[in-house]
């Protein structure tokens, strides 16, 4: 990813963890639908292409039948953002542990650069356990997750930003 794009990706998260612990309510149903959005404009641009597409042959059905679905469940996530707040800790626990080990990639680097990677690599191994927990929803009701889960976002942003800085 360029570095701009990596800024840009890691401020994004900062403000989503700030929403999260200011809105913890409507800040999943907002999530969720705009998931659900994309999912919906990614499937019907896919599905466009492939029927206005002059040799379409049967061998692309699967691709059709895959967005298909996508489609389907981008109107679920829009129509009935309640129906999935069931499943939003393992999403949330696997962002979270994804830019975990991201940062922790980002440390060893900074240990191969002679940096000081103690503490960055300490608490990115924190933010890895803290999405396991997450997605075994341990930490309790969802408004309370949702919370941690912003502090954690913003410290994953933070960190990102200044490992990219300090990596130059």
């Amino acid at each position: 990813m360029k570095k701009s794009g990596s800024f840009l990706a890691l401020f994004v998260m900062i403000v989503l963890g700030l929403v999260l612990i200011a809105y913890p309510e409507s800040a999943i149903s907002m999530i969720i639908r705009i998931l659900g959005i994309g999912l919906i404009v990614f499937a019907i641009g896919n599905i466009a292409s492939q029927l206005l597409t002059k040799d379409f042959k049967l061998s692309g059905m699967t691709g059709l039948v895959g967005d298909i679905a996508a489609l389907v469940i981008g109107l679920f996530c829009f129509i009935s953002p309640s129906a999935v707040e069931g499943i939003f800790h393992l999403v949330l626990g696997g962002i979270i542990i994804y830019h975990g080990v991201v940062n922790l990639l980002r440390s060893l680097d900074l240990k191969a650069l002679n940096g000081k990677w103690q503490v960055p690599l300490a608490l990115s191994l924190l933010a890895v356990m803290v999405g396991v927990l997450v997605i075994l929803n341990i930490i309790g009701p969802l408004r309370l997750l949702v919370r941690i889960a912003g502090v954690v976002l913003i410290y994953n942003g933070a960190l990102g930003i200044w490992l990219n800085i300090k990596r130059g």
